[in-house]
């Protein structure tokens, strides 16, 4: 099945508005990256990272190390999570704010899906990361540690949200709704969801080897 492509007659080049928005983005993912490292360097959690290191440089089988190099690129890419998260979401904005094509029609671009499961995806998670937050710092609850669970959630957050995205993405393919426009806000939101879909494939790599 051949996907269409559209040209764009809409909407313009990059505005200013929208450099503002990636920039944002860019700024607020970028810190929130830089702090969860120095979060979980001051916690001490850096222990996975150290032992997929040093499984990497072990004598053993081909797999194993194939294996442990897939664990070794998966703790360092969860770090980039929070970045993804907002670089994505201010895609999402660049392209909702007018003027745009009509829903129905940017409902069929690819990236346009990608960046919405993404949002989706990470709004799921952030009332129990804002309620853990809470407890561990405002309430001052014991036996919180919010820092330990973090990789985890942003794990559980990044799979949950590429998942979205593959299966909406074989839904536009399936169904022949595929709609790729030849602007920049598509171009960029489906390079940022083939990024967020390099966790699955990880994942693949370590249950095969």
């Amino acid at each position: 099945m051949t996907k269409a492509i559209v040209p764009n007659n809409d909407v313009a080049g990059i505005k200013l508005r929208d450099g503002l928005i990636l920039i944002a983005g860019f700024a607020v993912g970028l810190a929130s990256s830089i702090r969860l490292v120095r979060l979980q360097t001051k916690a001490g959690l850096g222990e996975a990272f150290a032992v997929s290191l040093a499984e990497l440089g072990a004598e053993g089988p081909s797999f194993r190390r194939v294996s442990n190099l897939a664990r070794l690129c998966t703790e360092v890419y969860i770090h980039f999570v929070p970045f993804l998260i907002a670089f994505s979401i201010a895609l999402l904005l660049c392209r909702l704010l007018p003027p745009r094509p009509p829903l129905r029609r940017i409902a069929r671009e690819p990236g346009f899906v990608a960046t919405a499961a993404i949002a989706c995806g990470a709004l799921v998670f952030l009332p129990a990361i804002v309620r853990a937050i809470l407890r561990q710092y405002v309430l001052a609850e014991p036996g919180i540690d919010v820092l330990r669970y973090l990789p985890t959630v942003a794990r559980t957050m990044n799979l949950t949200s590429a998942s979205s995205v593959l299966a909406a993405w074989v839904v536009l393919a399936v169904s022949g709704r595929w709609r790729s426009r030849c602007d920049w806000v598509d171009r960029l939101g489906r390079i940022f969801a083939v990024v967020w879909l390099l966790p699955l494939v990880l994942e693949s790599i370590r249950f095969l080897a």
